[in-house]
């Protein structure tokens, strides 16, 4: 899309984990492996998981996927380093400081601090009203740009490029 500059803008939607308040994953899990946890993030115990894939299929972001062994896997927000206080890994590697993490119940987090400057962030599938906690700021007018790509799902195109 070429900006009133005339420089070219681009966009990527990084798809993963929305850790939903209200997450279809967790209700149709039979074992109870995926769960939300105290924190609020939805979560898999790998010693639960029985493979069937139904996490898989409920899964609306389509992010989860089974590994060698026969468990599912997803973003976890690293789990194992925000329960000791460090950033999820893709937050502090980010070069372009394009994520930000933190407790939206705090409204002096970075998180809540960020939204706020931007009037608000918008979730993907809204209209599924699972109560997502991975916000995008600018996501409506991202959506509105031209496709210059294949858009992905899940590893697979879902709409092959036709410019």
């Amino acid at each position: 899309m070429e900006r009133p500059d005339g420089r070219i803008a681009r966009a990527n939607v990084p798809k993963q984990c929305n850790h939903c308040a209200d997450a279809p994953c967790v209700k149709v899990c039979p074992t109870g492996a995926s769960y939300r946890a105290e924190d609020g993030t939805v979560q898999i115990d790998q010693d639960r998981c029985i493979g069937c894939k139904y996490c898989m299929a409920a899964c609306p972001y389509q992010v989860r996927y089974q590994v060698e062994t026969g468990e599912v896997q997803k973003c976890t927000f690293c789990h194992h380093r925000t329960g000791v206080g460090l950033l999820p890994a893709c937050v502090g590697t980010c070069v372009g400081y394009a994520r930000t993490f933190g407790d939206l119940n705090d409204p002096e987090s970075d998180i809540s601090k960020r939204l706020a400057e931007a009037n608000g962030g918008d979730v993907l599938y809204e209209d599924l009203g699972l109560n997502p906690s991975l916000y995008y700021i600018g996501l409506k007018e991202t959506e509105a740009m031209p496709v210059a790509s294949a858009i992905h799902r899940g590893g697979n195109v879902m709409k092959p490029y036709e410019g």
